[in-house]
């Protein structure tokens, strides 16, 4: 019992790599160009803030990407890995991009904390971009498409769901004590 959940967490952790790679790259840059050039929503709020750029996201995806492309060498099906890992990337950025929408309406200032969307929407998203580029590419609609057997995608999703939260908590003090956050979440 011991040994499958230690493969069934080292799995996750080396499946979903490129969406948690991308989705910390950006906090290695400071400043940027924001994505939503400084406009703001009809509530009065930000669409993103500040710590939403253009060079984060691109860093973010360069990142991602080079992983996916890393694990590609090392997979059965090397170009299914580069581009789902790939697509997941974007996906991470775009939910993590979503969650910040999401906090700005809230009226939730940049840096506030808010469990379970900060931990989660990054990989909902890559889930979410991960099944969309496996439906185009196979007609199947899962988060790995044909390169995984459907119970450990199952599995892996279903380990991320209490894995991701803890350890992007960990990540996060980890970043804060480095200097590179200013706060530990």
């Amino acid at each position: 019992m011991l040994v499958e959940l230690v493969t069934t967490i080292l799995q996750t952790l080396y499946f979903l790599f490129p969406p948690m790679v991308a989705n910390a790259s950006p906090v290695l840059l400071k400043g940027g160009h924001p994505l939503d050039h400084g406009r703001f929503y009809r509530d009065g709020n930000r669409l993103f803030g500040d710590g939403k750029t253009y060079e984060g996201f691109i860093v973010g995806f360069a990142a991602g990407s080079s992983v996916a492309i890393i694990e590609a060498t090392l997979s059965s099906f090397p170009v299914e890995s580069t581009i789902t890992g790939s697509f997941m990337a974007v996906g991470a950025l775009l939910g993590d991009l979503f969650g910040a929408f999401v906090k700005r309406r809230l009226g939730m200032q940049r840096g506030a904390p808010a469990p379970l969307l900060d931990q989660l929407d990054f990989i909902l998203g890559a889930y979410l971009f991960g099944i969309v580029i496996n439906f185009v590419l196979t007609g199947q609609a899962s988060v790995f498409g044909k390169m995984l057997d459907p119970a450990l995608q199952l599995r892996i999703v279903e380990t991320s769901l209490y894995l991701i939260p803890a350890l992007h908590i960990a990540t996060n003090a980890g970043a804060y004590m480095l200097g590179l956050k200013d706060r530990p979440w």
